[in-house]
C-alpha cells in the first residue's frame, strides 16, 4: 500500500474514480466503449460496470454474482462517503479490509486493462492473474464477509 499516510479507504474512493479516466483512455486507444461518456451523462457506476464486464469479469466474478447491483452501488457509495462528506450517512461501503482487498482488486483490473492497450498477449499473465485473485478472494475471509452484507 506504499508509505503514504492517506487512509486504505480514500485510496480506495481515488481508485474507483479512476474508472471514468479509464474509459476516456479506451476510447482513445481501442474501439471499447464508444457510447459511454463519463462526466457528460454516463454515470460512474456505468464506468465501472463496463470496465468489469469487460475487463474484470474474472477479477470480480464471485461480486457479480452474488449481488451485481449491491455491489457496485456499495463501490460507489465507498468513493461518495469520501469525495462527498456529509453527517450521518447511512450508505453501505467498504470498510478498511474491505478498502484493502478493493484496492488490490482494481489494482488488478486496471494493470490488465494496460496490458491489454500494450498489446500483452492474455497467456502471458492470465495464470498469475487467475492465482492472484483467488489468493485475494480468500485473504482473511473479507471477501466471504462482505458478500453476507450485500
Amino acid at each position: 500500500m506504499g508509505d503514504t499516510k492517506i487512509t486504505v479507504d480514500v485510496k480506495c474512493a481515488f481508485l474507483i474514480e479512476l474508472s471514468e479516466t479509464l474509459v476516456e483512455v479506451l476510447k482513445a486507444y481501442t474501439n471499447s466503449f464508444q457510447k459511454l461518456k463519463p462526466g457528460n451523462g454516463t454515470s460512474l457506476k456505468a464506468c465501472v460496470k463496463a470496465l468489469i464486464e469487460e475487463y474484470g469479469k474474472d477479477i470480480f466474478e464471485r461480486e457479480m454474482e452474488a449481488n451485481e447491483k449491491e455491489f457496485l452501488s456499495t463501490v460507489i457509495n465507498s468513493r461518495v462517503r469520501i469525495m462527498h462528506i456529509k453527517r450521518n450517512q447511512k450508505i453501505k461501503y467498504f470498510d478498511g479490509n474491505e478498502s484493502v482487498l478493493y484496492i488490490l482488486k482494481l489494482s488488478l483490473l486496471y494493470r490488465r486493462i494496460l496490458l491489454e492497450i500494450l498489446g500483452v498477449e492474455k497467456q502471458v499473465y492470465v495464470d498469475k492473474l487467475r492465482k492472484c485473485v483467488s489468493r485475494l478472494n480468500r485473504w482473511n475471509d473479507t471477501l466471504d464477509k462482505f458478500l453476507l452484507r450485500l
